[in-house]
């Protein structure tokens, strides 16, 4: 875990920017992030979807996932 900007967080995404314009081209679409780790790139994902989206995260980490269950609000969209 690391302290950024006095907040505690699991993970700080790199390159999410560039990763978002090639990644959610349909806001109705699914998308399935097979490293969701901290949720940063998952968080941009499910923010860009609209009510029919749907965003599945996955990840082997048992500790990604119980942070990322407990940090990721419930977004636009339907997250899994």
């Amino acid at each position: 875990m690391l302290m950024v900007d006095g907040n505690l967080t699991y993970h700080v995404p790199v390159m999410r920017a560039q990763c978002m314009e090639g990644l959610v081209l349909k806001p109705s679409g699914t998308y399935l992030d097979c490293t969701l780790g901290g949720g940063g790139h998952f968080r941009s994902i499910t923010e860009a979807l609209n009510e029919n989206g749907v965003a599945v995260g996955i990840d082997r980490d048992p500790e990604a996932i119980a942070w990322a269950k407990a940090k990721l609000p419930e977004s636009r969209g339907r997250v899994i």
